[in-house]
């Protein structure tokens, strides 16, 4: 019978401890978001992006240039610390998402197939021992209607994606699933053995107790330091599963819905900017269907429970509120089946819990910034078409525009019903989604130049003038498109 005497503060080793984090992605919209939530923690960061943020870096956050497809940079990015080794990473970044670069399936695939490798692959030679990794709930979604899914749906067939963003995304988590629970394959210039050790015997010399923990969820002030739980056992048997767990890497994967919020660089500015080129001119698909998005704090705050529920558990730490405990299983690096961290290899969907149509989600944006929002609705089958045609034709549209107006996966996101159940990170992380304004984000952006105010007349006369163009062109593409077709009959 396990004893019930409680383990002294020194079997809450510093693997349970969160004191520095890497974020790749860092310089984007979430990633800041993160560092900057981590900063106010006292956890020191490093921030790996090809551009440095826009904003002054917070106290104790760090930016290293670089991209995840160079396992060079990645690398430097893992060794730039020189206080002590890594207790985490937040991968968040990737590419081809929407735009432009939808279109350049080679760079997407290095950066999210190629680079989810690379980092995967440092944490396991640089003994880093929790991975959380940024996924899209586009690894399931592939345009059919979803009300209420969950973890357990499998994935799709390879054939079933329309876009390498959501393919290579998929392909990414599994790679990240299955690189949970492997043991490390420590750097030979980066003794990750000695540096843990070394961690655990200042923690034992320490006094006891004065860690602090704070957990107040709901607006993203979720600590990363403190202690999780202890599995019952005497003090030797928990510093023997310990000190074999701290020699293992354990992962997980958020599925992120869109990301909303003041400052948001991707989907607000561009739905503004089609609204301003005229090329918001009628709403499409079935008015009553929803889906999901999720506000950043909101998004920050379901990655930090994330990263605490990877850490070892261990019970009778002091000041940690219960988490309950999750097979370890015995692939990909072997392990006893025995309890782990409950979030280790699991997947969590991350939204605000609240699905909205996403043109409502919109018209806040369009209606507080001054513009008109437009009265008519059209077909999914029409626009849906136009956005194939758009796609098959980008060669030659790519000369006249900077980016695809519209594309497939974008027209069964804007129209087809997809949302998702968040029980499992309520249950399992202690999720508590906050609710927010979205005039906030009318404020962010209005100050930021995105009112209407002097812009309609040129509004008006731009979007005359890219309506004319867009029509032509696909005039001229579903001319050529049936002249491919037909044309061959003729001559026969």
């Amino acid at each position: 019978m396990a004893s019930s005497r409680k383990p002294t503060n020194e079997f809450c080793g510093s693997y349970t401890t969160t004191r520095r984090i890497l974020i790749t992605g860092g310089s984007g919209y979430l990633g800041f978001s993160l560092a900057t939530a981590a900063s106010k923690q006292s956890i020191e960061a490093v921030l790996l992006d090809i551009t440095p943020p826009a904003q002054a870096l917070p106290p104790g956050v760090h930016f290293v240039s670089g991209s995840v497809a160079d396992a060079a940079a990645v690398d430097a990015a893992f060794a730039s610390l020189r206080d002590g080794p890594l207790d985490a990473v937040f991968h968040v970044a990737s590419y081809g998402m929407s735009g432009r670069e939808l279109r350049d399936r080679a760079k997407i695939t290095s950066v999210n197939v190629g680079g989810t490798h690379n980092v995967i692959s440092a944490c396991l030679r640089y003994g880093v021992p929790r991975l959380v990794y940024v996924s899209t709930c586009n690894v399931i979604f592939v345009g059919r209607p979803i009300s209420g899914g969950d973890e357990t749906a499998p994935y799709p067939p390879p054939n079933a994606y329309k876009d390498a963003y959501s393919f290579t995304k998929a392909q990414a988590e599994r790679l990240v699933l299955e690189a949970n629970g492997r043991l490390f394959e420590c750097n030979p210039q980066f003794n990750c053995m000695e540096a843990r050790a070394m961690e655990r015997q200042q923690v034992r010399a320490a006094e006891s107790g004065t860690l602090g923990h704070s957990d107040t969820v709901g607006n993203a002030d979720v600590a990363l330091h403190g202690h999780d739980e202890l599995t019952n056992g005497t003090p030797k048997q928990v510093q023997q599963r310990a000190d074999g767990d701290s020699r293992r890497l354990f992962t997980c994967s958020i599925r992120s819905t869109g990301i909303w919020g003041p400052g948001e660089a991707r989907h607000q500015p561009r739905v503004i900017r089609m609204v301003r080129a005229g090329l918001f001119q009628a709403t499409f698909g079935d008015p009553s269907s929803l889906s999901d998005w999720i506000h950043v704090d909101n998004l920050v705050q379901i990655l930090i429970l994330a990263e605490r529920a990877l850490r070892f558990p261990v019970r009778g730490c002091p000041n940690e509120p219960p988490l309950p405990g999750a097979p370890l299983g015995d692939g990909n690096g072997g392990g006893p089946s025995e309890p782990g961290p409950i979030a280790a290899g699991q997947v969590y969907y991350a939204s605000d819990g609240d699905p909205i149509n996403n043109f409502l989600h919109f018209k806040p944006f369009i209606v507080g910034l001054g513009y008109s929002y437009p009265a008519l609705n059209v077909p999914f089958a029409l626009v849906y078409g136009i956005a194939w045609l758009i796609e098959y034709a980008w060669p030659l549209l790519s000369h006249l525009m900077a980016d695809p107006p519209l594309t497939r996966m974008e027209v069964d996101k804007c129209c087809i019903e997809h949302w998702f159940d968040i029980t499992k990170a309520r249950r399992e992380l202690g999720y508590k989604p906050a609710a927010f304004d979205r005039g906030e984000v009318v404020r962010h952006m209005a100050a930021a130049g995105w009112a209407a105010g002097g812009h309609k007349q040129q509004q008006q006369m731009f979007g005359l003038n890219a309506m004319v163009l867009l029509a032509a062109a696909v005039m001229f593409i579903v001319a050529v498109v049936l002249a491919a077709v037909y044309g061959a009959d003729g001559y026969r």
